[in-house]
């Protein structure tokens, strides 16, 4: 579980036609007021293309996030007295859907690559039709592919959702992304099938490195690549680096890094790294 004062320090570095700028933000875990500790945990609702309805609640944490920035190459090399631009924000995220993860989906992956298959099933807000459902449970059957195996799959994209409503949410975050993908509503990724939006990962090349050189000695850091499409227009390419989703990392949901930028603009894209993660102190 969080606890207040588990911590991440993260930087944004936006690269752009060889020019950069970054910010650095601290996200922290804050008390819950009263009401927000006492209001009843939200529950979300998801389907599977097998015709599986998911129900999971979560109950609410609370963040505090300072921000830093933007900082350009230029200032590093004057001197001035003005103070660097911050940010601050307070925001509510459902912390279980947080501990959901990204490492046993990793794993599921690598599993099933290994014998010829991938997890070829969607996972939506909106129920799929009778001919996609007939579908893809004679894909599962085939496949071996099992309820248990479903569910990572469902709570992945939980983890997903909640994950990019820290961004929608929060002042400073949003711009930095919204200045990398130019489209209308990246927000709604998961969202709706209506609109056609997909995130799609890119399961060949799925991989497990090991975690030392970010820090994680005992554990293993996956490396998800994938591709947004909105409206039948292939809007962005990236990669998650995730690890598992514990204190104090359960903050990011076990992600320790992510690139993401415009397939057509190889010159503009964006890092996130996480560079320090503490606890609470006991």
């Amino acid at each position: 579980m969080l606890r207040p004062g588990d911590a991440l320090t993260v930087l944004f570095t936006l690269f752009e036609n060889g020019h950069l700028q970054q910010w650095l933000a601290e996200i922290k875990v804050v008390p819950l007021t009263d009401e927000e500790r006492r209001a009843k945990p939200r529950e979300d609702i998801m389907y599977s293309s097998t015709g599986n309805e998911y129900r999971l609640a979560s109950a609410p944490a609370a963040f505090a996030l300072r921000m830093f920035g933007p900082l350009r190459e230029a200032d590093a090399a004057t001197k001035s007295s003005n103070p660097v631009p911050e940010k601050q924000a307070r925001f509510l995220v459902q912390e279980d859907f947080l501990s959901f993860g990204y490492d046993r989906f990793g794993e599921l992956i690598l599993r099933l690559r290994t014998l010829g298959q991938v997890p070829d099933i969607g996972i939506f807000t909106g129920r799929f039709s009778e001919k996609d459902i007939a579908w893809y449970r004679r894909w599962a059957e085939k496949a071996g592919f099992t309820s248990a195996d479903e569910l990572i799959c469902v709570k992945q994209a939980f983890a997903l959702v909640e994950f990019l409503k820290i961004a929608q949410r929060t002042p400073g975050i949003k711009e930095i992304v919204e200045a990398t993908i130019e489209i209308p509503s990246i927000w709604s990724v998961l969202r709706t099938r209506k609109l056609g939006v997909y995130f799609q990962y890119d399961w060949k090349n799925v991989q497990r490195l090991e975690g030392t050189p970010y820090g994680l000695a005992s554990s293993g850091v996956y490396v998800l690549p994938f591709g947004l499409t909105m409206i039948g227009k292939h809007v962005a390419n990236g990669s998650w680096f995730a690890t598992a989703a514990r204190p104090p990392l359960l903050a990011s949901a076990g992600v320790v890094g992510l690139i993401v930028g415009p397939p057509d603009h190889k010159e503009k894209y964006l890092e996130l790294h996480v560079i320090a993660a503490r606890n609470a102190p006991p």
